[in-house]
């Protein structure tokens, strides 16, 4: 199985783009707690700091699999897989974690959160800033 190696966001509304790599997971098996996030796509949710880890983060919010909408942050997916995020760090526990080894500051890093910031949407009343695909 081939793992997201990179990170490329495009908004084409405001033709901003960032591409950076992406730390490989240690569990293989994507059903599995620290293995690679899923294949599919992702609601985007707003910044903010991760309590426990003080580092920038951007939950994700993965489709379902009926195309009747999108897991709540917490709700696991048939897959057994919840509480996935969009990060920098040195280390994947399930997430989509951008190599950064300075994290918040890593150059790489902020170029992605520029990009990200940029976006601005409403979906069934809840806003977002934009979406993910891992494939």
């Amino acid at each position: 199985m081939d793992f997201l190696t990179i990170v490329i966001l495009t908004f084409p509304w405001g033709r901003a783009s960032a591409t950076c790599p992406t730390q490989p997971p240690k569990e293989r098996r994507e059903d599995r707690f620290g293995g690679p996030t899923p294949r599919g796509e992702y609601l985007i949710g707003k910044w903010k700091i991760h309590k426990r880890h003080g580092i920038d983060w951007y939950k994700l919010y993965p489709k379902k699999e009926d195309n009747s909408g999108y897991y709540p942050y917490r709700q696991p997916t048939r897959k057994g897989r919840s509480v996935m995020g969009l990060h920098p760090g040195k280390t994947i526990l399930g997430c989509v974690t951008v190599r950064a080894p300075t994290y918040n500051r890593d150059a790489c890093w902020q170029r992605i959160r520029r990009v990200i910031d940029r976006g601005n949407m409403t979906y069934r009343r809840s806003s977002y800033t934009g979406f993910l695909y891992v494939q």
